[in-house]
Formats: C-alpha cells, structure tokens, sequence
C-alpha cells in the first residue's frame, strides 16, 4: 500500500483494513490493536524504499521467530515430569490428611493446628499442579483423537481437589467426637485399606474391591446391632463415627474415578 498509494490516508486505511481482516480471518483477535499500529509504522518508516522495508522487516521477524523455536526446541521444560511430581505430591499429602483424621477419630481432641497447615499446602500444590497441567495441554494441543496426558492428569487433579473438601468434612466431623470409643477402630482400618488403594490405582497396582465391599457390608451391619447409647456423649460420638463411616464411601467412590495408572512410570 506504500508503494501504491505513498504516504496517504489512503495506504494508512487500507493498511488498518486489511490488518484487522486478516487477524479475523487467522483468529487472531487479542493482537489486532498491535498488527495495526506495526502496519501503520511500517507505512510511515518506508516511503523511500518500501517493498525493501518490507522485506527487511519479513526477514528480520522470521530470523526471530526461527531462534525461538530452536531455543524451545532445544530448552524445553519438561512439563509432564513436573506435573507428575506435583501429582505424587498431592497424593501423598492427601494420604497424610486421611492420617490426621484417623488419629483424631481414635484420640479424640488431637491438635488441629498440623492438619490445618497441611491442608492449606496442599491446597496450593493442586492449583500449581494445574496450572502446569495447562501448559502441558498447550504442547498437546494438535492431539485431538484421542485423550491426552494432560487430560488425564487435569481430570485427576480434580477429584484430589473434590476429594480435599470432603477430608476437610471428615475432619470435621471427627473433632466432634468427645470421648473414646471402640467403634471408631473398624472404620479407621477401612479408611487405612481405602488409603492403600489410592496409591494402588494411582500407581497402576490392581487390588480386590470385593474385600472393601465385603468389609463395607460388615460395618453397615455392626451399626444396625449396637446396643442404645447409654450418654449424650456415647450419642454423639456414634452419630459422628456413622456420619464419617458415609463420608469414606463417599471418597471411596471418588477415588475409583482416579484414571488407573496415572502415575506409572513410562
């Protein structure tokens, strides 16, 4: 347009026209407003020799843009080593949480300070672990045919941050138990086979569910055959352990939505 129309309203025009179609056509909208101002600058930096302008600045830009790609290319953060550390370390700490809560439901009045700090880092780490689940989706981004890395480690970040609320309800409930009583043990030993399952399925180790069902289906029982509290404080501690003893179904459950195997080792 310099060449054709020099410096002119005209080129300017056309130049600006032309800049905003082609980023509508390219899906480019976010950079519209800088492809008009360099075309614009173009225009006026090249009226006596335009098309050799031009063509320095093609050059120039393509020059950039091949050592980009070769430093990408050849420093390229490993994103899916670091989600999977980030991963490891959101299931190990959601282990450690399930740990506070079985103490609490045996010893009741247990300081909540720890359980607290370990909930708040691990609250940071899924949301690192998922911003960097993002850049992974970015690389793999042209895989459309079939489910990603990325988006197997995004859907599993999820359910940690799902089933990170329902530990901090359990814990709840588990301080409200005021005394000491013999029913919370069967239930810590099915929360504790529910904990070994998760590192299990997360690390592609096949288990037997049947063992958990059978167990679950004992435990269902063995409430409907207690004997009438004899205290208010016998009451509420029955009320909270049966409460929790529906809170681990729940996670159990969650925790088969894990995708199997999602931190193998390649």
């Amino acid at each position: 347009f310099s060449f054709v129309f020099g410096l002119s309203p005209l080129a300017y025009g056309l130049a600006t026209l032309f800049a905003i179609y082609f980023c509508l056509q390219l899906h480019w909208q976010d950079h519209i407003v800088l492809t008009a101002i360099t075309a614009v600058t173009v225009i006026f930096s090249s009226h006596e020799m335009p098309l050799l302008f031009s063509a320095q600045q093609i050059l120039t830009a393509l020059l950039g843009a091949v050592c980009g790609l070769t430093v990408n290319y050849l420093f390229t953060p490993n994103h899916k080593k670091q989600v999977r550390e980030q991963l490891k370390e959101v299931e190990a700490g959601s282990r450690r949480i399930i740990e506070f809560i079985m103490l609490e439901m045996l010893e009741p009045g247990c300081n909540d300070e720890s359980f607290k700090k370990e909930v708040a880092q691990l609250k940071d780490t899924i949301e690192e672990g998922m911003d960097l689940a993002k850049l992974l989706q970015e690389e793999q981004r042209f895989v459309i045919h079939r489910e990603t890395d990325s988006d197997r480690y995004r859907r599993t970040f999820e359910i940690f941050k799902s089933q990170l609320a329902r530990l901090e309800e359990m814990h709840n409930l588990a301080r409200r138990i005021p005394i000491k009583v013999p029913h919370a043990g069967p239930i810590v030993q099915l929360f504790r086979i529910v904990q070994k399952m998760q590192l299990r399925r997360a690390t592609g180790k096949h288990h037997h569910y049947r063992i958990i069902k059978r167990l679950m289906a004992k435990l269902e029982q063995s409430f409907e055959q207690l004997e009438m509290p004899h205290n208010r404080d016998e009451f509420i501690s029955r009320a909270s352990l049966f409460h929790l003893f529906q809170e681990v179904k729940r996670y159990y459950r969650r925790m088969q939505e894990i995708p199997f195997a999602v931190l193998k080792e390649d």
